[in-house]
């Protein structure tokens, strides 16, 4: 029962339409698009900065292959999973084979940025980069990482749905816009 003061809601979305969920492929040409832009955009930062005259901050170049090597892992699993889409396999069939893919192409590209991380002797911190400053972020990525490379087993064995393959992708994208930031950042203010 409803009092003088009560309105009854409306159940129709705002503005009276109905939209259709994005689809897929559209979502996989949008990550595709910013891949390559995130890769171009990389490269303008380098060329147009100081970085271009050879003048490079500690870190700057393992920043640069980490956003490069980010951005083609990005675009090689888009562009598996629209393959695989194009192929005329039922969804459930490509959203597992693209977690596969996910796997197969990010793993050896974190396996090898971790042991450049950890097993090259590194250089001293600079003043502006303290090593333990940045700990979080790396145990933070790697954290993130780990969980959605566990999504991506998950998606392949049993939960076969496209939002586990979108979310990796995600967390991919996220990774290289925090490398390019970086690079930008340290490019624009060297003393920050």
């Amino acid at each position: 029962m409803q009092s003088a003061g009560d309105t009854q809601l409306s159940r129709e979305p705002l503005g009276g339409v109905i939209q259709q969920p994005m689809d897929p492929t559209e979502l996989l040409t949008a990550m595709v698009e910013a891949s390559i832009a995130l890769m171009g955009f990389s490269g303008l930062v380098v060329v147009l900065g100081r970085r271009s005259s050879g003048e490079w901050f500690p870190g700057d170049q393992t920043r640069l292959i980490n956003l490069l090597g980010i951005g083609f892992v990005l675009l090689a699993c888009t562009l598996g999973a629209l393959i695989l889409a194009s192929a005329g396999l039922r969804d459930a069939t490509v959203w597992a084979l693209s977690s596969v893919v996910w796997l197969t192409v990010s793993l050896p590209y974190a396996v090898w940025l971790s042991r450049r991380v950890v097993w090259v002797p590194p250089e001293p911190p600079a003043p502006r980069e303290p090593a333990k400053r940045w700990a979080p972020y790396f145990g933070g990525g790697l954290a993130a990482y780990v969980a959605t490379a566990g999504l991506q087993v998950a998606n392949a064995a049993f939960l076969a749905e496209f939002w586990p393959f979108l979310l990796g992708l995600a967390v991919l994208l996220i990774f290289g816009v925090t490398q390019f930031i970086r690079l930008l950042w340290f490019g624009l203010f060297p003393s920050a």
